[in-house]
């Protein structure tokens, strides 16, 4: 019968701040656990983060140990390093001295051949004058003087550019056809040179001159020309001194052509004995072409 008692404003009024007061502590407890959950979770990660602070100042202090030992092992073995640089830059100084010495005294030397040299030259000379050299014994018919120059003058109007000297090479040399003396090909095109020949197989070039009497000559063509003409017919009796009077070359490049040309006319004197004015032609290519 007093049940209505408890739905009344003053009968609910306890019941509320109960309800209140649970609440409210429920909610401190939740917090209460929160910061606790929070706190610990802060502590983990701080203790977490001082030991790897800690591992990497370990590292770090291992690693410049490391480092400050290889810099003492390498300072010294630079000290070390340039204890034997200074005693080989003693050795190579001592060396430099001694080859000065020997060049100074191969300068001497050379100075003495040179001066020997050009007093056999000399002596050559006069030789040559007085007595008129017989390297090719074979000839010994009168030269007809008259009949001579106007051969000389035909040749020098045959022979008066490098362009009618190399064609005519190119002539002699590659007569019996061309082929490669690399691969043996038989087919050619022009090389940098017009009268050069490069194969169109294995692309080497040769040389017009290459494998002549003229080969690695340091003259003009037209004059190594004239120069063997002259020698071939005055059938070796011209002396060096003369050709370079002719030709308006140093008397010692006319004595060092002349020998190759008179030894080269030895040992063909039987091919061009009794030949006409064109046997110097024979002179020309070497035996092995």
């Amino acid at each position: 019968m007093f049940t209505w008692l408890l739905f009344t404003p003053c009968a609910r009024l306890p019941m509320l701040s109960f309800a209140y007061i649970n609440g409210v502590g429920i909610t401190l407890l939740l917090l209460l656990i929160i910061t606790a959950f929070f706190s610990f979770r802060f502590y983990l990660k701080t203790k977490k983060r001082a030991k790897t602070n800690a591992r990497i100042l370990h590292k770090t202090h291992t690693d410049l140990c490391v480092k400050n030992q290889v810099a003492n092992d390498l300072g010294e073995k630079l000290i070390e390093r340039n204890k034997e640089l200074k005693q080989k830059s003693k050795e190579l100084l001592q060396k430099t001295i001694l080859l000065e010495k020997q060049n100074l005294e191969l300068s001497h030397r050379t100075a003495a051949l040179k001066q020997q040299e050009e007093q056999i030259l000399r002596l050559n000379v006069l030789l040559e004058i007085d007595h008129i050299p017989t390297v090719v014994n074979t000839f010994k018919v009168p030269i007809k003087l008259r009949e001579l120059d106007d051969d000389l003058g035909l040749f020098a109007k045959q022979f008066a550019d490098k362009e009618s000297c190399y064609k005519f090479l190119a002539d002699v040399k590659w007569q019996a056809g061309y082929f490669c003396t690399k691969c043996g090909n038989a087919s050619y095109c022009s090389g940098k040179s017009r009268f050069n020949r490069r194969c169109t197989k294995c692309t080497y070039e040769e040389s017009v001159l290459c494998q002549t009497i003229f080969e690695n000559n340091r003259i003009p063509i037209q004059k190594a020309f004239y120069l063997l003409y002259l020698i071939y017919s005055y059938k070796g009796n011209i002396s060096s001194h003369q050709l370079s009077q002719k030709l308006g070359i140093r008397q010692s490049t006319c004595w060092t052509y002349a020998s190759k040309i008179k030894k080269v006319m030895e040992e063909r004197k039987r091919e061009i004995k009794g030949v006409d004015g064109s046997g110097w032609s024979k002179l020309v290519l070497k035996k092995d072409v």
